[in-house]
């Protein structure tokens, strides 16, 4: 029954909360002024506890325009309906801890539609070192069913536009390290950045700093617009592979990323992170042009595998999302990233 509830509550999680963010979104974007309900969204947020903070905290996030992501919630959703069962069932604790990473990884890979990346995303995630045949299986049941129930309600994924992987040369494996740095650097810049604004509210209540962080932001927004920074940056992402994007979309995101996530706003890091990794990426590539796809592929998967420290999970969502033929590419960014995050901050949780 592991399998199956893991894919269940894993799947669920999945459809839920692509639902209602793309439908916070289209709101958003018929009618930009949601972003005035950020303070008193997150005074809102700030008093709901369990799945429903999760869950009604994310929509409103992104409703008002708030710079957070989408699978983080799914992983902690599924964490939660998985807690809950084992609890009720009176799992032990070998079992309860079983179902909870079966649980994340297929509710990983169904958000993503990214299977096998999910099937090894639970392990990496929750530091499991149980890779026995039978909870492999249990993981595999799991994915698959996850996968299944997606494809059924016929939800959209967010596709990354196709591009030729470029040829193995050394002057691109040269680059390749340089650009592994980089995504390492700025994604334990931007968990300092984080864990200071957490730091600077430690004194105050929850509800005061979401207030004053959604007030933050529906300034920013008002003031300057930043519609393509806003939710998920999904368009942004896009245009990170079709030319070299500018450095301060990178430090821009940070910031109100930052801001959003630092002051209790909803939603998780996923796509912050991806965003933030495909703009560096496509910044970088200044140094070669026909490049530009490659590294803004690359940064996307690079900057989140170093934040939770789930090399082989991402590494593997590379080869989903763009081709086998990336692989030798991410593993040497991933794995570059996620030893120099891990040497100067503690992974995430989301």
């Amino acid at each position: 029954m592991t399998g199956i509830f893991g894919g269940i509550f894993g799947g669920f999680s999945a459809i839920l909360f692509i639902s209602l963010l793309n439908y916070a979104q289209t709101l958003r974007e018929t009618n930009p002024r949601w972003i005035f309900i950020l303070p008193v969204v997150g005074i809102g947020i700030a008093l709901l506890r369990g799945a429903s903070k999760l869950v009604i905290g994310s929509f409103f996030t992104h409703l008002g325009g708030g710079s957070a992501g989408r699978e983080g919630a799914v992983i902690q959703l599924s964490k939660f309906l998985a807690t809950k069962t084992a609890d009720f069932f009176k799992y032990h604790e070998r079992a309860q801890h079983r179902l909870i990473l079966v649980s994340m990884g297929a509710g990983f890979g169904a958000a993503l539609g990214a299977p096998w990346a999910g099937l090894i995303f639970g392990f990496e995630f929750n530091k499991s070192k149980i890779f026995r045949p039978k909870i492999l299986i249990h993981a595999f049941i799991a994915m698959f069913i996850a996968q299944a129930m997606v494809r059924l309600t016929h939800i959209p994924h967010f596709h990354f536009p196709a591009f030729d992987i470029p040829s193995y040369e050394t002057k691109t494996f040269t680059l390749i390290i340089i650009a592994g740095i980089l995504f390492g650097f700025v994604t334990a810049f931007f968990h300092f950045l984080r864990h200071q604004c957490e730091h600077a509210f430690i004194k105050t209540s929850p509800a005061l700093t979401a207030f004053i962080g959604g007030s933050f932001l529906t300034v920013i927004y008002y003031l300057y617009g930043l519609q393509e920074f806003q939710g998920l940056g999904r368009e942004m992402i896009i245009q990170s592979t079709q030319e070299a994007l500018p450095l301060i979309f990178v430090i821009k995101k940070i910031i109100l990323s930052v801001i959003t996530l630092g002051t209790g706003f909803q939603g998780g890091e996923f796509f912050p992170l991806a965003f933030i990794g495909s703009t560096l990426g496509s910044a970088f590539s200044f140094v070669d042009p026909t490049l530009t796809a490659l590294m803004a592929a690359l940064g996307f998967v690079s900057a989140y595998g170093a934040s939770t420290q789930t090399p082989i999970a991402c590494i593997l969502l590379a080869c989903e999302l763009f081709g086998w033929k990336i692989m030798p590419y991410a593993a040497i960014t991933v794995w570059i990233a996620n030893r120099i995050h891990s040497r100067i901050s503690t992974p995430t949780k989301e």
